[in-house]
């Protein structure tokens, strides 16, 4: 008789853990509202209709984010909509950005269903620039929605939703990339080894008092005149002209180059290429040149030249870049408006 109810008791303990998961699975958790962030900077926003909202199809929606931060934003956050807000379906889709309040309304409507339940899709991406933390947060009374049958609403199913908090840091200065030398190549490679380079970087100047040569120009260009009469040609070098010192390139007939410029080993650079003051100097860092922005090595850095153009990768500072060099996210070239 024990040996019989020992094994009923395990039968209904059996029973039970089969009935028991589908209650447990409801604690997992659930949020209208989630954040992947891309970089230091930039976090993409999706959205998913929670299972108890009112609303099964919506036709338009809008709502607006917060974006609270210790200080005002020195700049407008930019917010991009994702691929699934600018198809055919959709007719509208813009922001609208209160520098006052620091809050962005977004708005969204289409000729049939934008959002219904069991999908979810990406909002678009979010880009700040700042030197504080920004914390971005959706406004929760602010959710106005019109569904299928053209009746108005308010979301109030958020589920496990929180802020995001964006981190940023202000980047230390090492050096000054302007006394920077870009590296020179010593082929020291064999036959029967690998090739090998080795950077040599010129060791920083002090800011000379007085400059170290003169410009000279003709109707073929510029060239530069050092103290003891010869020229650059060929080469890399440093100038130093109005109080201003930076690298330069001259070519085989000594001619100071300017705009992009690949060299012998295909690293791609930027010389400025106005005409101005910093002429045909190096550019080091972020630079927007043609409405797109680009990367240039800042620092000595193993297989990249200082001053070489970073191309289909990361950026040191957490950015990706495509094949050209221009900044991206999430596969989009970033245009300066």
């Amino acid at each position: 008789m024990k040996k019989k109810s020992i094994f009923g008791c395990l039968a209904i303990v059996c029973l039970l853990l089969v009935l028991i998961p589908p209650v447990m699975t409801r604690a997992e958790k659930h949020s209208l509202i989630t954040w992947e962030k891309k970089s230091k900077n930039v976090v993409s926003m999706y959205l998913e209709l929670q299972e108890k909202e009112a609303f099964e199809e919506i036709k338009a929606f809008s709502l607006t984010l917060n974006f609270d931060s210790k200080e005002d934003l020195s700049e407008e956050p930019v917010f991009k909509f994702g691929s699934d807000f600018k198809g055919e379906k959709v007719s509208v889709h813009e922001e609208r950005y209160n520098e006052e309040d620091q809050t962005m309304k977004l708005y969204v409507a289409g000729r049939d269903t934008v959002l219904e339940k069991g999908e979810k899709v990406l909002l678009g991406t979010i880009t700040i620039k700042s030197d504080e933390n920004v914390t971005i947060s959706v406004d929760e009374n602010d959710f106005q929605v019109v569904d299928r049958l053209h009746e108005k609403g308010m979301i109030t199913e958020f589920g496990d939703y929180e802020p995001y908090e964006m981190i940023l840091k202000k980047e230390e200065e090492t050096t000054n990339p302007e006394t920077e030398a870009p590296p020179s190549y010593n082929d020291s490679s064999d036959e029967d080894e690998e090739e090998i380079y080795e950077y040599e970087v010129q060791p920083q100047k002090e800011e000379a008092p007085e400059p170290n040569g003169q410009w000279m120009q003709n109707e073929k260009g510029w060239w530069f005149e050092a103290l003891d009469g010869s020229y650059p040609a060929d080469s890399w070098y440093e100038c130093s002209w109005n109080g201003f010192k930076a690298w330069y390139y001259f070519n085989a007939e000594g001619y100071m180059n300017s705009g992009w410029f690949t060299d012998r080993d295909g690293n791609t650079y930027f010389l400025h290429d106005q005409n101005d003051s910093r002429a045909g100097s190096m550019y080091t860092g972020w630079n927007w040149i043609n409405g797109k922005c680009y990367y240039f090595q800042d620092t000595p850095a193993p297989n990249r030249p200082v001053g070489s153009m970073i191309k289909n990768g990361m950026t040191p500072d957490g950015y990706m870049v495509n094949e050209n060099g221009e900044w991206i996210i999430d596969g989009n070239v970033q245009v300066k408006q």
